[in-house]
């Protein structure tokens, strides 16, 4: 398995944990995967996306038609797609529950 495939592989497996609710042990027990590996990976992945400086992500608003979208790619390669919201507040607490997700 190739390196990028292998690093999408243990994205998903480690989204799929956190959304589930259950514990590292309990959900590498169910999937068959090893526990140590699972949080190697998960170190790893984390490493990975802190090497932008000082943590920012890029973030970029795109014009579509008819509604604007708002484009954002983390270091991870995570890629994100959201309405545009003219209330700042508002797309703020959109953004911390999107990012909080992914973590």
């Amino acid at each position: 398995m190739a390196e990028t495939d292998a690093a999408t592989k243990w994205r998903v497996l480690i989204a799929e944990q956190a959304r589930s609710g259950k514990s590292v042990t309990g959900f590498c027990r169910e999937r068959g995967v090893s526990r140590d590996v699972f949080f190697r990976w998960r170190k790893r992945l984390k490493a990975g996306e802190g090497s932008k400086a000082d943590g920012f992500i890029e973030v970029r608003a795109a014009e579509e038609e008819p509604a604007k979208v708002l484009r954002i790619t983390t270091p991870g390669g995570y890629r994100v797609e959201l309405p545009w919201i003219e209330d700042v507040k508002a797309a703020e607490g959109m953004l911390l529950r999107v990012l909080g997700a992914l973590r």
